[in-house]
């Protein structure tokens, strides 16, 4: 584990109690804070393959926070959701080939996104404020689910594309 300093344009009480932390894969917004702090390259260079990996471990992970909700334990479901949402907020914004911008006005800039699911400002906005809810954990699921489809397509096409080019 590293100690890094979280960048200003990340630190939102949701996801950092302070601004200085040790950084490990369950850190929120690691890959951000990976390439930020100088040990790893841009993850606009591997969208593709982040996205995929964050797909594939929400789809792992939702049955347990599914149990967690079921069992009337938010508090445990609560971590999980702050650290899956960071990963949908990345990946939205790389997919948009864009780094994540300032989380404290985030959600502002999801206007902004081409690719991105439908509502998505209304819906983040939802779990931002609750993501110890059931109804959070319900909507970030649809999300998930839906820019995963989405991703699928585009990257699709990408391939596509490049086989054309070649």
């Amino acid at each position: 584990m590293k100690e890094v300093i979280v960048p200003e344009r990340l630190r939102h009480p949701l996801f950092f109690e302070s601004s200085v932390i040790l950084l490990d894969e369950k850190t929120p917004f690691f890959e951000e804070l990976h390439f930020h702090s100088g040990y790893g390259s841009s993850p606009l260079e591997h969208k593709e393959h982040f996205s995929r990996k964050v797909f594939e471990h929400f789809l792992r992970e939702e049955r347990n926070i599914a149990a967690y909700f079921r069992n009337k334990e938010r508090h445990k479901a609560r971590p999980l959701m702050i650290f899956h949402l960071s990963k949908l907020i990345q990946i939205l914004f790389w997919n948009n080939d864009r780094l994540c911008p300032d989380v404290l006005s985030m959600i502002e800039h999801t206007s902004d996104l081409c690719d991105a699911p439908v509502n998505v400002k209304e819906r983040l906005g939802f779990i931002f404020s609750q993501p110890d809810h059931f109804q959070a954990f319900i909507q970030m699921k649809e999300l998930f689910r839906e820019f995963e489809k989405k991703c699928s397509i585009l990257y699709k096409r990408k391939h596509e594309n490049e086989d054309k080019s070649h």
